[in-house]
Parts: C-alpha cells; sequence; structure tokens
C-alpha cells in the first residue's frame, strides 16, 4: 500500500517517500520519479529503540552511529535519484516522550548534548564533495522572472489591442 501510494504522490509531482527503507519496492518508485525533477526522502534513520519499552529493535548508540551513515551511504548507491535525504530527527524539545520509541530516533539530547550519530553522520557529510553554490546571476534571474513575465505579458495584449483595433476608420467629418 505504502508503495503504491508513493508512486501515486510521485505521479502527481509530490515525489516523497516517507522511510528510506520502505523503498525496498525500489523499482515502483524509481519508474513513478523517472520523469520528476525533485525527489526527497523525508525520514531517514534506523532502529534505535529504549531497552525498557520492550518494541522493536535494540542498538547501541555506537550501532545508531554506524546505522546512520550506512543509511546515507545505502541512498548514494542505490538511490542516486534522491534529490534530499533527511534525518529522523535532530531532536525533541524535551525528554518528556522517552516512554515513546520514536524519541530515540534522534541526533541530540534535548540539552543539545550530541549523540555519536551526530559525530558520524556530520563527519559523513564533511567527507562528501561540496555542492558549489549557484552563481549570483541564477538568483537574480529567479527574483526578476515574474516580474518579466508579467511586463511581457502587458506588451503582448498592448500590440494585441493595437492589432486588433480597426485603423481605416473615416475621418471626423470638419464642421467650420
Amino acid at each position: 500500500a505504502g508503495a503504491h501510494r508513493d508512486a501515486e504522490l510521485c505521479r502527481m509531482g509530490a515525489c516523497m517517500v516517507a522511510h528510506v527503507r520502505q523503498v525496498g519496492h525500489r523499482q515502483q518508485v524509481q519508474a513513478a520519479v523517472e520523469d520528476a525533477e525533485d525527489f526527497v526522502a523525508l525520514e531517514v534513520d534506523q532502529v534505535d529503540i529504549a531497552a525498557d519499552l520492550g518494541v522493536g529493535g535494540r542498538v547501541t548508540e555506537a550501532q545508531q552511529a554506524a546505522y546512520g551513515v550506512a543509511a546515507y551511504q545505502r541512498a548514494l548507491a542505490e538511490w542516486p535519484w534522491v534529490g534530499v535525504n533527511n534525518y529522523w530527527f535532530f531532536k525533541r524539545p524535551a525528554d518528556y516522550e522517552k516512554d515513546q520509541a520514536w524519541y530515540y530516533f534522534r541526533m541530540l539530547e534535548p540539552d543539545f548534548t550530541p549523540l555519536p550519530v551526530w559525530d558520524s553522520v556530520s563527519d559523513f557529510a564533511r567527507s562528501q564533495p561540496q555542492v558549489a553554490p549557484q552563481p549570483a546571476w541564477v538568483y537574480v534571474w529567479q527574483q526578476a522572472r515574474p516580474g518579466l513575465a508579467l511586463a511581457s505579458g502587458t506588451l503582448l495584449f498592448l500590440w494585441l489591442l493595437f492589432f486588433l483595433t480597426p485603423h481605416d476608420l473615416p475621418d471626423k467629418p470638419h464642421t467650420d
């Protein structure tokens, strides 16, 4: 069901996958995004659940750090068409959610104390080739495009009015 929904979203131009691990049905999703300009993985994570919750798998913080990097490496190797991979999540506002399994999918503690996954993922990100920023003219052009489109549309409309207006009307009779 998730693969079908993700494929439908891509056909509608909103190519997003909630979890990279759901992209096990890669062929179906990839076929749907071949014509898409952008594809975003909204959440990248691994299983790291507190021992006392008794649900899902359990990993140490060191394993979480290794799995976090492995998730990005896998995304780069197997899904090069994915434009953005976001980690789920950076931090929670407080620790009152410790009884929730998803609380442990974080990079920083609520007081901003970094966990090992933060160090490993940030080191991995810094080791990747830097993306060159776009030249300044691109941003100027993007800002100018709406105004230019409006101006050119106005000129086209005025030209059309001029073209459709009859110009061979008889002169008004002169009264002297």
